[in-house]
């Protein structure tokens, strides 16, 4: 089925975002309590939110992350599947593939 094929045109590196860091939004997709315990994210979108993209859409590059980068894949795939948001990306291997390159 096309829901078993993970689209990775959607996944952006950590090499390519921290490249070009300014370029894009980072949107925390996980947990609240996740999220205030501390975050390179500046904003919370949670699965609770996704049937409001308007909240993330009016971002120019939004970056969606989390923990590992697979929610935050299905949340990508998910806004381009109902909601025709092609431009939300995931971070691919989510924080724990970002913060060892940035410490």
């Amino acid at each position: 089925s096309e829901y078993a094929q993970e689209d990775t045109s959607m996944e952006i590196t950590v090499e390519t975002y921290l490249a070009h860091p300014d370029k894009y939004k980072l949107i925390d997709v996980r947990e609240e309590y996740e999220f205030e315990e501390g975050s390179p994210a500046g904003i919370h979108f949670s699965i609770k939110d996704i049937q409001s993209p308007e909240l993330i859409s009016m971002y120019d590059h939004p970056l969606l992350i989390c923990s590992s980068g697979k929610q935050s894949l299905f949340v990508a795939q998910y806004l381009a599947r109902h909601y025709g948001l092609n431009q939300i990306k995931s971070l691919k291997g989510g924080i724990r593939a970002l913060i060892p390159v940035q410490s």
